[in-house]
């Protein structure tokens, strides 16, 4: 709207100016006259090119958003199979009164094999307290020592007893649950379940004539079995170094829910003794040494495990028609070895 209202003044002014330039040519109007009527062609070509030319609209700036960056999360390994050798030296020992009262120990050789499962949100077993399962069994089997003593029936004398190249059978199953809890450069993993121990001696073979100084006795051994039920309660710590070295520490408090203690000698009133075990516990622990190489992992892991039982309740029996009392003296298991073996 500027346009013509200035066009309006300029021409007046223009009109203005020739008046008085016809009536004074003399006096050098002329010129100025000129110089003004060039002026207004100029403005008129100029406004008649911004009436032509499109008014250009800046196109409106956008606003820059960070987007978040989104990554594929790491493939988590649902199966863990692990299997492998171990072995270890035993020593079984029952206490009565304070003092030593028989002992067993030897070497165990045997296998190992364990499965680890870890669900993912699709599976009817996933739990967000729960990321992993695992299944824990092994075997294995010793020649043992004995050293104990027999009890003379007519002084009540205990005379020193030793037998060698007992077979022993043990046999041990695990079920845990457990999370990974990331923690700085390592992972804890607490874990719970239950365990169950079957050992088994078997000195039936044996024999041997003992003598109280007076009279002369046949002593024979007899197989013994041993149960415990218990609740494993522990925690592992792992760290992967450099190069695929991986360090697993392991440490473990077991929970004796129910014990027996079963001895195959025949009375009158059965063809074995059972004694109940209800008061003990267990400790164990590892430290795993592993390497990972391109389709699994070796590793060698020395390990302890302990167990202290107190004494059983007593059972009552008749031996040759007199009534005796029989009970398991309070006793300890340790155990001390090396595991070697394979995760895939």
């Amino acid at each position: 709207m500027g346009g013509p209202m200035i066009r309006s003044l300029l021409c007046i002014v223009f009109v203005t100016i020739t008046s008085v330039a016809r009536a004074q040519e003399g006096n050098g109007f002329q010129a100025q006259y000129a110089a003004i009527d060039a002026a207004l062609d100029t403005y008129e070509s100029a406004a008649q090119g911004a009436r032509e030319e499109p008014l250009a609209i800046a196109a409106p700036v956008q606003p820059v958003v960070a987007l978040p960056v989104l990554t594929k999360p790491s493939a988590i390994k649902r199966h863990d199979i692990e299997g492998g050798f171990e072995t270890y030296m035993y020593r079984y020992e029952e206490i009565s009164d304070g003092v030593h009262f028989m002992g067993l120990k030897g070497r165990f050789d045997g296998f190992f094999l364990n499965y680890i499962f870890r669900p993912n949100s699709l599976d009817p077993i996933f739990c967000d307290l729960i990321d992993q399962y695992r299944v824990e069994g092994r075997m294995a089997w010793a020649s043992v020592r004995y050293d104990g003593g027999a009890q003379s029936p007519v002084t009540g004398a205990t005379m020193p007893l030793a037998w060698s190249g007992i077979p022993d059978s043990v046999m041990e199953l695990r079920v845990l649950a457990g999370k990974d809890l990331p923690w700085q450069d390592m992972v804890v993993t607490p874990y719970a379940g239950f365990g169950a121990r079957l050992l088994t001696d078997d000195a039936t073979a044996k024999k041997a004539v003992i003598t109280d100084g007076v009279f002369d006795y046949s002593v024979s051994g007899y197989k013994r079995h041993s149960e415990y039920v218990y609740i494993p309660i522990g925690m592992d710590v792992s760290k992967v170094f450099s190069h695929d070295w991986k360090v697993k520490m392991n440490a473990e408090f077991d929970y004796l829910l129910y014990g027996k203690q079963k001895s195959d000698i025949a009375t009158d009133t059965g063809s074995s003794i059972s004694n109940s075990q209800t008061s003990g516990y267990g400790l164990r622990g590892s430290l795993r040494l592993e390497k990972k190489l391109a389709y699994a992992g070796l590793f060698c892991e020395p390990f302890v495990r302990y167990w202290n039982i107190a004494k059983s309740k007593t059972s009552y029996i008749l031996e040759g028609g007199v009534p005796m009392a029989a009970a398991e003296p309070k006793n300890t298991t340790k155990e001390i070895g090396m595991k070697m073996g394979v995760n895939f």
